[in-house]
């Protein structure tokens, strides 16, 4: 799921953007709406609060120590780190961009986490980042993000 936003040159009907895209979009990715949206407008990435994703992991650690480091992870009031803005290092808290991280049932050797995190206009948690304050010792991971929330109630 992913929304793009384009300034045309000049108009054209949503229908017909629609359908011009989706004969030069590559075999699978499916337009599901085209809507023409005022020019003055808010952005519509500046209304997006919320992001899901589901992230399996390779790791050592057992079902209940994944379990036990979603829980010390939730209990803390804050998580202080550091991310690099404009050549500079900025410090953020991460733990009130993280909703909810949930373990979900295994696929073979990987367990899968549902996470879902704020992002926005006043910050965006990623999915590494609480990978990486799970303390964990993850060694391999894949991050698909499932659903976007919109200010308005949308979702994507």
């Amino acid at each position: 799921c992913e929304l793009v936003d384009i300034f045309l040159a000049e108009y054209v009907a949503p229908l017909d953007f629609a359908r011009a895209t989706t004969r030069q979009a590559p075999t699978g990715l499916v337009i599901r709406e085209v809507e023409e949206v005022p020019l003055k407008g808010k952005n519509p990435q500046s209304t997006m609060r919320e992001a899901h994703y589901r992230v399996c992991v390779s790791t050592s650690a057992s079902e209940s120590e994944i379990g036990a480091a979603i829980q010390e992870l939730l209990s803390r009031p804050h998580i202080v780190r550091q991310r690099l803005q404009k050549r500079r290092l900025k410090e953020y808290d991460l733990r009130p961009l993280i909703l909810d991280v949930a373990l979900c049932p295994s696929v073979g050797d990987a367990h899968q986490l549902h996470m879902e995190l704020c992002c926005g206009p006043l910050g965006a948690a990623r999915p590494e980042e609480v990978l990486e304050e799970m303390g964990m010792g993850v060694y391999r991971y894949t991050i698909h993000r499932v659903r976007l929330l919109w200010g308005n109630g949308e979702e994507n």
